[in-house]
Order: structure tokens, then C-alpha cells, then sequence
């Protein structure tokens, strides 16, 4: 989805009453950060994001380490493959 796309409501929803609060997602976004420093600072970072679709789905994810270690998962692409992992492509 286009940042474009979001702000057409007609897009998302009928109603804008069930457009998801972008203000609360990022609250959420935020707590997921210092959650996942405090369990484990070395494999959660510091960027969480979320992928929010047509139809008002909202999967989040914050950057971490993948399985072997080595390298970090951007909490783009966190997200991004939690929701496909959930819903099926984005597209």
C-alpha cells in the first residue's frame, strides 16, 4: 500500500470510523521497542513498523536478529513477512 493510498479513506474502509487510528499504531510501535530491549536488547533493535492493508489489518514487528545471528532483520521487512506469514503477499 502507498502512502497515498492511506489517506483516501474510501480506500480503506467505508466508514472512517474504521480506519485504524495511525496515532495508536505508533504508541503500540513504541512499546514494542523498549519491550523488546528489555527482554533481549541484543537481538531487538531500535525500529519497529507496520503494515496496514486495505481492508484495516495491522500486523507489526520490530527489528531483530535473524536465526543465525549474523545479521538484522529491518522492521520493514520484520513486518512485511510477519503479515505474509499471516494473510498471504503483499501486494
Amino acid at each position: 500500500m502507498r502512502a497515498q493510498e492511506f489517506f483516501d479513506r474510501t480506500r480503506l474502509t467505508e466508514s472512517a470510523d474504521s480506519t485504524p487510528d495511525l496515532d495508536k499504531i505508533l504508541v503500540e510501535l513504541c512499546a514494542m521497542v523498549v519491550k523488546g530491549k528489555q527482554r533481549n536488547p541484543d537481538y531487538y533493535g531500535m525500529v519497529a513498523a507496520a503494515v496496514v492493508d486495505p481492508d484495516g489489518r495491522v500486523v507489526k514487528a520490530v527489528n531483530h536478529r535473524d536465526d543465525a545471528g549474523d545479521k538484522r532483520i529491518h522492521g520493514e521487512r520484520a513486518a512485511i513477512e510477519a503479515y505474509e506469514r499471516r494473510y498471504g503477499q503483499v501486494t
